[in-house]
């Protein structure tokens, strides 16, 4: 039953489109900077958050923020790195790669807080599955994507996780890596 709740978010006959996002006063919810947002249900990407939604029988929303110096319109990046999350079903490869990573840089099993059911779905199907996604961040003026993920227990990090791209590869870092991002821009005059 797990596995075939799994493949029906796993991607098969499940594509997405960009949503269509609305100018907005509000980023990552604390900080006032004029931007672009839009808001996805977990569900609608493929890969992402199916043992969640099944376990939990709740469907996260994840907001999709977009920063440039045009806080109106998509830049051409904006829309490639859009276009490579959603449409191209990249966001459950990040978080794939990020949580390689993860796992790379754990001492012992990493998945350790699983019991043995969700440790052979991990094995089988990866961990995102598993997480929720909360925000995407795709900012034209630096440059950055930000993956703000979470799990209902938080054995991956107490507040959470990012997953984020450089250098063109999808990295592993605490929820804190997005706090110094947000601490950043109120520190030069973006926020509340």
């Amino acid at each position: 039953m797990l596995t075939r709740n799994l493949q029906k978010y796993t991607g098969a006959n499940n594509t997405m489109e960009i949503p269509p996002f609305m100018p907005s006063q509000e980023f990552l919810g604390e900080i006032t900077l004029p931007c672009l947002r839009a808001e996805i249900k977990n569900s609608q990407v493929p890969g992402i958050a199916s043992r969640h939604i099944e376990q939990y029988k709740e469907d996260p929303i994840c907001r999709i923020y977009l920063r440039g110096k045009n806080p109106l319109e998509k830049s051409p990046w904006q829309q490639k790195m859009l276009q490579q999350l959603l449409e191209q079903e990249g966001l459950a490869a990040a978080v794939a790669e990020g949580m390689k990573e993860y796992e790379a840089g754990c001492i012992g099993d990493p998945y350790d807080d699983f019991d043995e059911d969700e440790r052979e779905q991990i094995a089988e199907h990866g961990f995102a599955p598993f997480l929720f996604v909360e925000s995407i961040v795709i900012d034209d003026e630096e440059q950055k994507v930000l993956i703000g993920a979470d799990n209902p227990s938080s054995t991956l990090h107490e507040h959470g996780i990012t997953i984020y791209l450089s250098d063109g590869h999808w990295h592993f870092a605490d929820a804190d890596h997005s706090i110094r991002y947000q601490n950043a821009l109120k520190k030069r005059g973006a926020g509340k």
